[in-house]
């Protein structure tokens, strides 16, 4: 029997392993409990026939071993240490963590340690991430269920002050329940000091060119400047933030400009901005830049000349503060966190156990805790943003997608903890996230970030047409699926990065699509939405320009990689009116005459998939893929049916030897009005179908 004088009451053990809660804000551990455990924990990876993979090439394509608790459970048992302390980890979890969480509704806990449940453990990153999928009684009690929940989700991590304990366990940080204005900065002088000395694309310059209205911070009330008075450079701040409700939003407008220009009382800003306020003051920079108070919101002429210089804004800041976590500017950025427990528990803790141990003579310890996985995955995933709304509404606003990508640095004040993103790095507080190059090339972190890292800087001449093209095809792919109040202003959002990408390459942009690769550019398609697929009812687009879709689209990678355009396409001409003074932005008509091989055919509506038949023949049927109308039970319109479209041949998708090459067609259908067509969809058949042979060149107008 032993005694740990911990400053608290004393509690007995008779193993070498104990576990306790630990405050993350005040450091005090409390609630102390003990679990049986091993003497030593080895220095080195104990090579059993569970943990041996752990880190090798017999993980899964995500770095991942997969086994069961029953296997994790048998190799502690004979002696594992790393095994040990998995399976330590897990008890803890389960016994004082989930036995008082929420049941299902059969009333049974989520994880009963009397039954094996599937395994994954990966350690290719920090801290060791754990994710139990439960397995609950079926019918056949010999037999499990998938439960209905998420898999369960901890991770585990030595502290930063205490020496390595092996080279399994990585450090991690603990993360403060409430987030404090000097802890912010302190994690922020740490990783803008690395960006500095560490990171050569993050080096800012120590004075930009100013917004033409910035808000003056540099005193005890704060005020709106134009830089025309005589204040030209000077480093600011930016911030990128969901605008919520009306009430909740102070702008500026014609009305208001004069006050706001004297001064803007501090009481009705509402928190976010009084937080980003403060933070600014603390960086010891004067000036930051808020849309709502920036631009004269119902000037016309000063929202489209600002909204296009958005790339220079948010590119020339010091610093970009996004407000991840909220819905509204009254949410603020310095809150207490949320439960950070990826598998929708509502937990009676989330704050990390300790589990000790002794390793070389000395009691060393572990931390245990909810994975930070939702803003793992938030970060990390194939897209720049995903849906998890409840921690993260910011990023899946359309508004807020360019601002991301083009500032050099940005603090995400995310719902449970703080994650510094820059060009060079991902960072957040519990130091799970890793340098961007430390990605593989192919994995979907790596491509997520790609969109950020392979912006080209502004001084690089040396990317070619073609690298931003294909760039561009991933961010149409990544802005069409984010949210955005009036569908009208998605070009308006999007026009800061257009702009940057034409200055850099000198190509023509065209209500979303660049005229210099015209044909490759028509070959995007829409994906199914909630809805189905649907243009916004009152057009705000030529039909042409992917923007006229309400749902995300995407361009097939391996076509835009392979494709070939006919050398019997010729673009006649290509307008757009712009509707203000950027040309980047909101567009009200348009149109397209080209020449190309065409071919009538008459459509055929059938139960699942549309067929059109050529020259009437079943021996010329061929499945394609409509735009819309096609609702949310995947039926096309009935007034279709034996409507004639036009198959216009752009070129082919060169995919291996020519027989098996892809021809790729556009469909158009009459509007009535004046000759001109509008896009349907797409058609896509193999070359060995002679399609297109000895086909006539024809021309047509597309708006």
């Amino acid at each position: 029997m032993s005694w740990i004088n911990s400053g608290q009451q004393p509690y007995a053990s008779s193993s070498q392993i104990q576990y306790r809660y630990v405050d993350a804000t005040s450091g005090n551990r409390t609630n102390f409990v003990w679990v049986l455990g091993v003497s030593e924990l080895p220095s080195e990876q104990t090579p059993c026939s569970t943990c041996q993979p752990f880190g090798t090439a017999e993980t899964d394509k995500d770095g991942l071993v997969q086994t069961d608790t029953q296997s994790l459970t048998s190799t502690a048992e004979q002696g594992c240490g790393i095994c040990r302390i998995l399976e330590t980890s897990i008890k803890g979890f389960a016994t004082n963590i989930l036995a008082r969480s929420r049941k299902d509704r059969h009333g049974l806990l989520l994880l009963d340690l009397k039954r094996s449940h599937w395994l994954s453990i990966r350690t290719d990153g920090k801290p060791v991430f754990l994710s139990i999928t439960c397995q609950q009684p079926g019918p056949d009690p010999n037999v499990n269920r998938v439960d209905v929940y998420q898999p369960i989700d901890i991770e585990i991590y030595a502290s930063t002050h205490d020496s390595e304990i092996s080279t399994f366990f990585d450090k991690g940080k603990l993360v403060p329940k409430k987030l404090s204005l000097e802890y912010c900065l302190e994690f922020l002088h740490f990783q803008i000091n690395i960006c500095n000395n560490v990171h050569p694309r993050c080096k800012v310059q120590r004075s930009s060119i100013l917004p033409r209205r910035v808000l003056d911070v540099n005193r005890e009330s704060v005020r709106l400047v134009e830089t025309s008075t005589g204040i030209f450079s000077g480093q600011y701040i930016t911030l990128s933030y969901c605008w919520g409700p009306a009430e909740a939003l102070i702008k500026t407008t014609k009305a208001t400009l004069r006050a706001n220009l004297q001064r803007i009382e501090w009481s009705i800003l509402p928190q976010t901005f009084q937080d980003a306020i403060k933070i600014t003051r603390e960086l010891g920079i004067s000036y930051i830049w808020i849309d709502c108070l920036c631009i004269i919101q119902d000037d016309t002429y000063d929202w489209d000349i600002e909204s296009a210089k958005m790339a220079q804004y948010y590119s020339q800041g010091f610093l970009n503060l996004a407000a991840t976590s909220g819905s509204s500017p009254l949410h603020g950025l310095l809150q207490d966190r949320r439960s950070h427990d990826s598998s929708n528990l509502r937990t009676a803790t989330s704050e990390p156990f300790e589990v000790r141990a002794h390793h070389q003579g000395q009691m060393t310890s572990l931390f245990v805790r909810p994975a930070f996985k939702d803003v793992k995955e938030e970060f990390q995933a194939r897209g720049l943003v995903y849906g998890f709304d409840w921690a993260a509404p910011l990023m899946k606003r359309a508004w807020v997608f360019q601002e991301r990508i083009l500032s050099r640095r940005t603090l995400h004040f995310h719902g449970t903890e703080m994650v510094y993103e820059c060009q060079e790095a991902l960072t957040c507080e519990c130091d799970m996230q890793r340098r961007i190059d430390s990605f593989p090339r192919d994995s979907e972190a790596s491509q997520l970030m790609g969109l950020k890292n392979r912006l080209p800087h502004p001084d690089d001449s040396t990317q070619d047409m073609e690298t931003i093209l294909l760039y561009w095809f991933d961010v149409v792919k990544e802005f069409s699926s984010k949210d955005i109040t009036c569908e009208s202003d998605r070009l308006p959002a999007l026009s800061g990065l257009a702009r940057r990408l034409s200055d850099q390459s000198g190509m023509t942009y065209i209500a979303g699509l660049w005229l210099d690769d015209l044909p490759r550019q028509l070959l995007w398609h829409p994906t199914h939405g909630p809805n189905g697929k649907q243009r916004a009812e009152a057009p705000h687009a030529p039909t042409w320009s992917w923007t006229s879709m309400i749902n995300p689209v995407a361009y097939n990678p391996t076509t835009c990689k392979t494709f070939v355009a006919s050398q019997k396409v010729v673009i006649l001409e290509a307008e757009c009116s712009v509707s203000g003074e950027n040309k980047f932005g909101a567009v009200h008509s348009g149109h397209i005459t080209l020449t190309a091989p065409m071919i009538p055919v008459d459509l055929k509506l059938m139960e699942r998939w549309p067929y059109f038949g050529w020259d009437g023949t079943t021996e010329g049927e061929l499945r394609f893929d409509l735009d819309p109308p096609l609702d949310e039970k995947w039926k096309y319109d009935k007034s279709l049916e034996g409507r004639q479209v036009y198959c216009l041949h752009l070129g082919i998708e060169r995919i291996g030897t020519p027989e098996f090459d892809v021809n790729v067609a556009l469909l158009v259908i009459s509007k009535g009005e004046l000759g001109n067509f509008e896009r349907m969809g797409m058609f896509e058949p193999y070359k060995l179908i002679p399609w297109f042979e000895n086909v006539e060149v024809g021309t047509i107008t597309i708006v």
